[in-house]
C-alpha cells in the first residue's frame, strides 16, 4: 500500500486553506482536488510498503514523536510542484521551525532504521 507520513491540521486551518484556494479551483487550476478534511502537511513520502510492515511504521513514529508537544504552525506562501505551468500538487509553505525539523529528522532517522521509504 501507498503510504505517506502527515501532520493534519486543526480544522480551522484546513478551512482557511481551502477558501484561499478557492480562487484557484474556479478558473480550473489543472490539479487534482483534495476534500478540505484531507488537507495535511506531508513529513515523509514512504511510497509503496507492504501491508504487514504498517504495525512497523505505527511503532516507529511512536519513538519518532513520543515527546513532541504542540506547536504553531505559521504558513506562508502557495507554490505547485512540479512547476506552477504543469500543476499536480500544491503547496503551502511554513516558517523554518526547528521543532518541525527535528520532528522531521527524528521520522526520517525511524524510517531508516526500519528501511522503509
Amino acid at each position: 500500500m501507498r503510504l505517506f507520513i502527515a501532520i493534519n491540521f486543526p480544522d480551522a486551518m484546513r478551512k482557511r486553506l481551502w477558501n484561499e484556494t478557492a480562487p484557484l479551483r474556479e478558473v480550473g487550476y489543472p490539479v487534482k482536488w483534495v476534500d478540505a478534511d484531507n488537507i495535511h502537511m506531508t513529513v515523509k513520502f514512504l511510497g509503496d510498503v507492504d501491508g504487514s510492515r504498517v504495525d512497523d511504521v505505527g511503532a516507529g513514529l511512536v519513538k519518532a514523536v513520543g515527546d513532541t508537544k504542540a506547536f504553531c504552525l505559521p504558513i506562508g506562501q502557495f507554490g505547485a510542484f512540479p512547476s506552477p505551468k504543469r500543476p499536480r500538487v500544491l503547496w503551502v509553505g511554513c516558517e523554518n521551525l526547528p521543532v518541525l525539523e527535528l520532528l522531521a529528522d527524528a521520522v526520517e532517522r525511524e524510517m531508516l532504521q526500519l528501511e522503509i521509504g
